[in-house]
């Protein structure tokens, strides 16, 4: 998965795409080398997903300390 791919995905897909991942392995039914694939997407999946969050709660924290230093 590229870093295109991912940008172009949207939190919620990438949400459903470990869901994918995950039946995929509890299925049982997944040679070493899959699952050691399906294991390194769902890092970097994972990884995304964190900065994402991280940025979200960064952006929201600006705006909460921007609201209280205003004059209401």
């Amino acid at each position: 998965m590229t870093s295109d791919e991912l940008f172009e995905m949207s939190y919620e897909e990438l949400k459903a795409e470990l869901q994918n991942i995950l039946e995929t392995l509890s299925a049982g039914q997944v040679s070493v080398d899959s699952v050691t694939e399906l294991v390194m997407r769902s890092k970097v999946i994972v990884t995304e997903c964190q900065k994402r969050l991280k940025s979200t709660r960064e952006e929201i924290e600006a705006m909460i300390a921007e609201v209280q230093g205003g004059d209401f």
